[in-house]
């Protein structure tokens, strides 16, 4: 059922950026995506990102599909195991469904 609702929050088509209500900050060592302004109101916490969600991030500074985005990905990265699509498809989805990447206007 869950499956339905997040299909319907996210498109393969449409492009996105990242949430400019959420800032990156490098904290004893590690990356993480805090969040400002408004969206402290729905997100109360912080995010550790890895290497390559960092990647993604800062891929997101500008609008990308999801096409865009696992193209930049496959130049950067070794892919021989065929996952990058799927794990971006899915760090997009649930980007988009907490707030993190928006549907660009």
């Amino acid at each position: 059922m869950m499956e339905d609702v997040v299909d319907h929050t996210f498109s393969k088509e449409k492009r996105y950026c990242a949430n400019e209500d959420y800032i990156v900050r490098e904290i004893a060592g590690e990356t993480i995506l805090v969040p400002t302004g408004a969206s402290t109101d729905h997100f109360n916490g912080m995010m550790t990102l890895n290497e390559t969600s960092r990647f993604l991030w800062e891929l997101f500074r500008m609008p990308h599909t999801l096409a865009e985005t696992v193209a930049a990905a496959q130049e950067r990265y070794d892919d021989d195991s065929g996952s990058l699509e799927p794990d971006i498809y899915d760090f997009m989805n649930e980007s988009v469904m907490l707030g993190f990447l928006k549907e660009e206007e």
